[in-house]
């Protein structure tokens, strides 16, 4: 019975055996099916999709083609995009009066109240991007990315070196032309033509963002003419959302054609990196100056010698101009072209050779672009008739006169460095507190026996010694006459209030 009992026992637990290796075995069995099961799901849904993809194939198409454009001017434009390095050493002049200044002490002071007159100067170095536009070696930049250095290298991307010379160079439109030594089956862009581009048109840009050489972003031109809005009256920016970082400036804008038709410039952020908001110059305007730096390593703009102003609503109904062009001539600058001319204050600009006036800065752009001498017809509204004039344009006064250099002394008469208020834009005069129909001489700096006699950066210089001050050539021609006097009286207009200051040559 015991012998019976133990059988049956021993059945038991080899059945209960049995049982459990059955369940581990289709537990397992089980598991790989499902395994199987969802990989094969994943697999059909993947090929599924992919099917969806391929099956449409007039939207497939159509976008490879738009990547083989994307891949063709990247190999197109990509070689003839350079990273630019352009390096300075700064100078530091320890007589200057400014380190006196209890403002600049805090920057310029050692920290136990010393300057550091022996602390090793580093050389400061700037990094940009430029493009080839001619086989000759020019190169188009922009003027900020090589400002002041001493040294330019240009590195292609195959990471060949070469020394640049500043051949040329525009503040007012932030444009310089750099020339290398050419080499065989060097690589150029294409130029292009910035009028033709439109809104939503792409917009790709080749660079050197943050020193990572030939980046190329996409996306496309979303307004256009902006400059008069940004303080920029000289420019006529194109704005796109293309990716624009530091390191872009002076590298190509080009369109989906492989045509080059802006130069990178700027971009609005406020963390450093892109916003999505852009800013190029046309390369219609460079086109206009490239001739120019080329030639004369300056740029030498068209003058009429007037104040313009948009003309607003009320004002354009109560002059009866229905369509939405003409701007009015606030001041008439004596003896400039335009006072030559015959025009008079509050005449309104209709057309230039043609062409409507829609703004401010399109007049300021097309008289730059006018040689100097030339004769242009302008069509005025004056009381309410449509007259025509022709006035021969003059040349825009710049610093080069300095325009307070001492013809004969080739320094800076009294340490003084001016322009003409009729230079500067509605925004640097509002910046200076000088009313936009005030003439005469604006102090850009200051120093040495004008700057010890009171006469500050912003200052408005309407007379010298009781003479009239209201032009360039009225400056220099009391330079000329006067300026080896000892004594001068000069008045100046500061922030609104009327200011003589006297300076003596002891």
């Amino acid at each position: 019975m015991k012998m019976f009992q133990r059988f049956l026992n021993s059945k038991k637990i080899l059945l209960v055996n049995v049982s459990l290796v059955s369940l581990l075995i289709g537990s397992l069995f089980s598991t790989v099916l499902i395994s199987s099961c969802r990989s094969e799901s994943i697999t059909i849904f993947a090929r599924s999709a992919n099917t969806a993809v391929l099956k449409d194939k007039v939207a497939l198409n159509s976008a490879l083609t738009v990547q083989r454009a994307f891949r063709n001017i990247a190999k197109t434009i990509g070689p003839a995009v350079v990273s630019i390095q352009a390096s300075r050493t700064p100078t530091r002049n320890h007589s200057s009066r400014m380190f006196r200044d209890d403002f600049f002490r805090r920057f310029f002071e050692g920290p136990f109240g010393g300057y550091r007159r022996n602390r090793p100067q580093r050389k400061r170095r700037a990094l940009g991007s430029g493009f080839i536009f001619d086989k000759k070696g020019y190169l188009l930049t922009n003027y900020h990315v090589v400002k002041g250095a001493d040294e330019i290298n240009v590195i292609f991307q195959n990471g060949r070196k070469l020394k640049a010379k500043l051949i040329g160079r525009d503040k007012e439109t932030d444009i310089a032309v750099l020339k290398i030594k050419p080499f065989r089956n060097i690589p150029v862009v294409s130029l292009g033509d910035s009028d033709r581009s439109q809104v939503g048109d792409w917009a790709i840009a080749i660079g050197n963002p943050f020193g990572l050489s030939g980046t190329f972003t996409t996306g496309v031109i979303s307004a256009k003419s902006r400059g008069e809005k940004i303080g920029a009256p000289y420019q006529n920016f194109l704005q796109v959302d293309t990716a624009i970082n530091p390191g872009n400036s002076g590298g190509p804008l080009a369109n989906i054609r492989g045509e080059v038709i802006g130069i990178n410039t700027m971009i609005y952020t406020r963390s450093g990196g892109s916003l999505g908001i852009g800013f190029a110059i046309p390369i219609n305007i460079a086109r206009t100056i490239v001739a120019q730096l080329v030639s004369k390593g300056h740029f030498v703009r068209g003058y009429l010698g007037i104040y313009p102003a948009p003309i607003k609503e009320k004002m354009r109904k109560a002059l009866k101009l229905p369509e939405n062009y003409g701007v009015l001539v606030n001041k008439v600058i004596e003896d400039g072209p335009a006072f030559r001319a015959g025009f008079k204050d509050g005449d309104v600009i209709l057309k230039i050779s043609g062409k409507k006036m829609t703004s401010v800065s399109k007049l300021m752009q097309i008289v730059a672009g006018f040689k100097v001498g030339q004769k242009v017809h302008f069509e005025i509204l004056r009381k309410w008739k449509r007259i025509t004039i022709s006035v021969r344009i003059g040349k825009r006064p710049t610093d080069d006169v300095s325009m307070g250099r001492d013809p004969e002394r080739g320094k800076r008469w009294l340490g003084l460095r001016v322009v003409p208020s009729s230079s500067l834009s509605g925004r640097q005069l509002r910046m200076y507190g000088i009313p936009e129909n005030a003439s005469g001489m604006v102090v850009t700096s200051s120093e040495g026996l004008a700057a010890d006699s009171g006469i500050a950066r912003g200052d408005l210089i309407v007379s010298i010694n009781y003479i009239r001050i209201s032009s360039a050539s009225s400056y220099s021609s009391f330079i000329r006459k006067y300026g080896r006097r000892n004594s001068f009286i000069f008045k100046i207009l500061r922030q609104g209030r009327t200011l003589f200051l006297a300076v003596s040559i002891e």
